[in-house]
């Protein structure tokens, strides 16, 4: 019977049953030739191989093809191509490389499309799914590709009025222009295909109608060419390409063109800025232009530009995204929301022996006052034990760092952030104090015996019945166990102040577990636990 070995695809039970056609070719039959042999067996199948009814199917399927093709003229349209499986084309080409014949690309692309590989007679072409589409002379009807090897030959003669590069088929529908373009170049000059049309005009004639007033990402090559001459700088903080900032990207609303870096636009709060979820094209902001517009000046370095306001309500902060991450803000891990150095948490000293971030109990909980713990919804309830043995443990965040209506802090009076404002962290990583350990890397080597444990829950919506706390011992940054299920007494359970070593195999402080931020990442992803603890001594 047929087994798949490593490195192949469904796609080879297509090429097992592909008839063949007077020639000798083997092909998926279509009815675009006429075929003189064909194949069944379980071999030939791709959703029953290695059974009996598989092979029960696969010959009724060849005798339809059969009579099918007895029945069928071969009145084959000879504008029409044929589309052939990748491993077919690999194989009669294999010094070829897997590049459209138009744009020259290598591979699928997600703006250009699958690369598809065509057939006609002989001749066998590798063209993007939206190059060949949009290309004047070829049609698609019913699955049926027309002309295709025809726009093909035809671009052989044009250059690219964008890249220079030959292969460029889609011409300007302006009279006495003969301007040509590939697909993506059309679009790195701003047209559109879906919202504009098939009938393309290249940016000399192209009218800024209703359609065309929109917010469109032009390519950087495209707006030097237009801008001969202009300095390549953010429109919003004047500076040019910077790691902080991100790369430059530039857009264009009718004929107004502008450049702005990814960070500086991803991250401005005076305008809206989402990304258009129907374009192909990454990084498509809406609204670039009123941003630049709307930008004012910066309360820090008092230059025009900013757009990063400060999320306190009657602050009115505003400043460059430079200007925020010299002033200590880290947008990578804190988010859109910018708080002001004013409204912001001031950090506490660490104390040199435990973190103060909150209290937890295996008893009930928040009414006593036990050892210092950092808390997570994650690690708070009842995935690891049976119903009848759950305890209330308390937990105060949850994964996107909002608190717990049910969770209240030994200090009421004080909220999660040292205030009773909003949080300004996008993760949990601050006590009560703003002194923030997430990213605090954990100490590897922790002396001591060592003991094996299980947690399991049933599903990843399931939550732990553990409660994690941040703490100094020796000297040593560790994570350690603060509060567990009153019931678990047995030795290969885990207990209250055992600090962990290793998380199925990985050893804490080292690999990908060497913060309590990755520590939480990994219990998120799991259902089943193995943790080798270090159990210190009542």
């Amino acid at each position: 019977y047929t087994y798949l070995p490593p490195g192949c695809t469904d796609q080879d039970f297509q090429i097992l049953q592909s008839p063949v056609n007077a020639n000798g070719d083997s092909l998926l039959l279509d009815g675009a030739e006429v075929m003189r042999l064909f194949f069944a067996g379980e071999h030939t199948t791709a959703l029953h191989p290695s059974t009996a009814h598989g092979a029960l199917l696969s010959g009724m399927r060849a005798a339809q093809e059969v009579v099918s093709t007895i029945q069928s003229k071969n009145t084959e349209d000879k504008d029409t191509d044929k589309i052939i499986p990748l491993a077919i084309f690999r194989h009669r080409n294999p010094t070829t490389p897997l590049q459209c014949n138009l744009c020259h690309k290598v591979g699928g692309q997600v703006r250009e499309g699958a690369l598809l590989a065509f057939k006609r007679g002989a001749r066998q072409v590798l063209v993007h799914n939206n190059c060949a589409e949009f290309s004047p002379e070829v049609g698609v009807v019913d699955s049926k590709w027309n002309n295709v090897i025809r726009a093909v030959n035809r671009g052989k003669n044009f250059n690219c009025d964008h890249c220079s590069l030959h292969g460029a088929t889609i011409g300007c529908s302006a009279v006495h222009c003969f301007r040509m373009f590939h697909f993506s170049c059309a679009e790195d000059c701003g047209w559109r295909f879906d919202r504009d049309g098939k009938q393309f005009f290249c940016d000399l004639h192209r009218k800024a109608s209703t359609r065309q007033m929109e917010c469109d990402r032009i390519s950087l090559e495209y707006y030097m060419k237009k801008n001969p001459g202009k300095s390549l700088v953010c429109g919003l903080c004047r500076m040019p390409e910077d790691d902080t900032a991100g790369t430059l990207l530039a857009f264009q609303r009718a004929r107004k063109q502008i450049c702005v870096h990814l960070n500086c636009l991803k991250y401005t709060s005076i305008i809206e800025t989402s990304e258009k979820e129907e374009s192909r094209i990454s990084y498509e902001f809406q609204n670039a232009f009123e941003v630049v517009e709307n930008a004012r000046t910066c309360s820090h370095c008092k230059k025009p530009g900013a757009s990063i306001g400060c999320t306190k309500p009657d602050c009115h902060e505003v400043v460059h995204l430079l200007c925020a991450t010299k002033l200590g803000w880290n947008f990578q891990k804190k988010g859109k929301q910018f708080f002001c150095t004013a409204h912001r948490n001031k950090p506490a000293k660490l104390s040199s022996t435990e973190m103060n971030v909150g209290y937890a109990s295996s008893g009930d909980g928040i009414g006593k006052v036990g050892k210092p713990v950092f808390q997570h919804n994650l690690l708070s309830q009842f995935g690891a034990t049976t119903r009848e043995s759950r305890v209330n443990i308390p937990g105060n965040l949850d994964i996107g760092g909002t608190a717990t209506p049910k969770f209240k802090e030994a200090s009421p009076e004080r909220s999660l952030n040292g205030d009773d404002s909003e949080s300004d962290d996008s993760f949990p990583g601050e006590d009560a104090q703003g002194i923030e350990v997430m990213d605090i890397p954990l100490s590897p080597n922790i002396s001591g015996p060592k003991q094996l444990v299980r947690l399991e829950r049933s599903s990843r919506e399931e939550l732990w019945n553990l409660s994690l706390k941040f703490s100094r011992v020796d000297g040593a940054n560790v994570v350690s166990v603060a509060a567990v299920p009153t019931t678990a007494k047995d030795l290969f359970s885990v207990k209250e102040n055992d600090i962990l070593f290793s998380i199925n195999g990985s050893k804490v402080g080292s690999g990908g577990l060497k913060t309590l931020r990755d520590i939480l990442f990994r219990l998120k992803q799991e259902v089943d636990l193995m943790l080798q603890v270090v159990r210190q001594s009542a």
